[in-house]
């Protein structure tokens, strides 16, 4: 399936975006896909057998307010962002069951894959050792990046507009305190930047004005609370502070002119708020409304018009959602965008293919871990499914690759590239040194980097990018039908 692209003019598109509803060779002998010099790709499941398909996701149980009050017929099979007024909006009131979807929601659509898909090596056709895409008519290429000076889990890493890296903070291990580090990748080697004012792990990291902007996390004495701001060769403003301190299961974006910082876990406090990262330039600005489902754990992403996307996480009842929601540049409010309530989980991912946003993997309310994806449909106004992860995994993170709607995504169970023709992901590897938690990751130039994290127990100080390349056209016989050949 490809989906159509919006049918509005552009010209109106300008004025106002459509409403919702409104190579290194690896020595390791488990290496899968060659890097520019490179990794090999099995044909079979990396999981030794079939994949793992997702489990249909439970109906969602029956709830009401106590007055009575259900949801709107027409809304029925809807995870809809506006459930919690429909109990008359008392998180706490009665001992009425709340699962946040409407009364006898049905489950969202599932995946039909029936075996993996890989992106297998083609002398002919990626002859510098890529792995073929064959519908996007690409190669996926990997190469290696000078290892940082320390291994590093949790940092963060942005892409400054000189086409230099800054990557920050982070610790030596999960348990390790945080660190004050920060390190730039200029001239294709890394030098210690300047430090931060406060050492921090699990941030979010925006750019504004030349500089990393670096929000919430572990670390000082404020932890959660602090807003750093550093260049690459100097330290940069002095920090701000939050309204509501973030300490995980939070996201920050770049919306426009503004840095939006959405959720989380805030310690004694529960779920946070929307807010604005304070600024110079935030002092006329209109405050934020608030997201209509406050959550953690949640995936986001700003798309190409650069809308910011928030769908799935916990609400402050804990309960699993979809929910997602939707703030354009030019506004303060969010609009809803409805979904299948069986597609509901938190601790999966987000990014933006075209002209839409894609969701993949998670953990659903029963603990599953999950392949499935979909991605908004603009014209239909509703979500739709695609060919999902090869292997179910959460905790990943996925980032835009190439100008086409490729997507990475990178997990600690595999590395998997959506690919937007044949709306499906293609796995590239399933093990090895590739496959890590919690690395920084960033794009430039429309490649994804992804620096650090860890692996099987162990912090790496190594680095490597994906790119997509054009791959060679095929060979004239390869058009022909089979049986012509013979």
């Amino acid at each position: 399936m490809i989906l159509s692209p919006r049918s509005i003019p552009a010209a109106e598109q300008a004025l106002h975006p459509p409403r919702l509803g409104r190579c290194v060779a690896l020595a390791a002998p488990v290496a899968l896909i060659a890097l520019a010099g490179c990794v090999d790709v099995p044909e079979q499941s990396p999981m030794g057998g079939a994949p793992m398909q997702d489990a249909a996701p439970p109906d969602a149980a029956p709830h009401d307010g106590g007055d009575g009050s259900r949801p709107d017929v027409d809304r029925v099979d809807h995870d809809d962002p506006a459930a919690p007024e429909v109990d008359g909006g008392d998180p706490g009131g009665g001992d009425v069951e709340y699962t946040g979807r409407p009364e006898d929601a049905r489950p969202g659509p599932e995946s039909d894959d029936e075996r993996p898909l890989f992106a297998g090596l083609d002398p002919v056709r990626c002859p510098d050792g890529g792995a073929l895409l064959p519908a996007l008519a690409a190669c996926a290429i990997i190469e290696p990046l000078p290892p940082l000076p320390a291994a590093v889990v949790m940092a963060v890493a942005v892409a400054l507009p000189d086409g230099r890296v800054l990557v920050a903070g982070g610790a030596a291990t999960a348990e390790a305190p945080s660190r004050a580090d920060s390190w730039v990748l200029e001239d294709d080697d890394w030098r210690a930047g300047p430090p931060l004012p406060e050492p921090v792990r699990g941030a979010r990291a925006v750019v504004r004005d030349g500089r990393a902007v670096i929000i919430g996390g572990l670390g000082g004495p404020a932890a959660g609370s602090t807003v750093q701001t550093i260049g690459p060769d100097d330290g940069g403003l002095p920090s701000t502070m939050l309204g509501q301190p973030r300490h995980r299961g939070f996201s920050a974006h770049r919306v426009a002119d503004r840095i939006v910082v959405i959720g989380g876990e805030t310690l004694g406090e529960g779920v946070a708020g929307v807010e604005q990262a304070p600024g110079p330039q935030d002092a006329e600005d209109a405050v934020l409304e608030q997201l209509a489902v406050a959550r953690r754990d949640h995936a986001a992403a700003v798309d190409v018009d650069g809308a910011l996307w928030v769908l799935g996480g916990r609400d402050r009842r804990g309960q699993v959602r979809f929910a997602p929601e939707v703030l354009y540049p030019d506004d303060v409010e969010w609009d809803a965008a409805p979904g299948p309530a069986g597609w509901a989980f938190d601790h999966g991912a987000a990014a933006p293919t075209g002209d839409t946003v894609l969701f993949a993997g998670g953990v659903d309310p029963d603990g599953r871990v999950l392949g499935r994806a979909g991605v908004y449909d603009h014209d239909m106004q509703s979500w739709l499914p695609v060919g999902g992860l090869n292997t179910p995994q959460s905790a990943l993170v996925m980032a835009p690759l190439g100008d086409a709607g490729a997507v990475l995504a990178i997990g600690p169970g595999t590395l998997e590239i959506f690919d937007p023709v044949e709306q499906a992901f293609r796995l590239l590897a399933a093990a090895g040194p590739l496959l890590r938690s919690d690395p920084a990751v960033v794009v430039v130039d429309g490649q994804v980097m992804v620096i650090g994290g860890s692996s099987s127990g162990r912090v790496l100080p190594d680095a490597y990018a994906v790119r997509l390349e054009p791959a060679e056209p095929p060979a004239a016989d390869e058009d022909e039908p089979e049986e012509e050949r013979r």
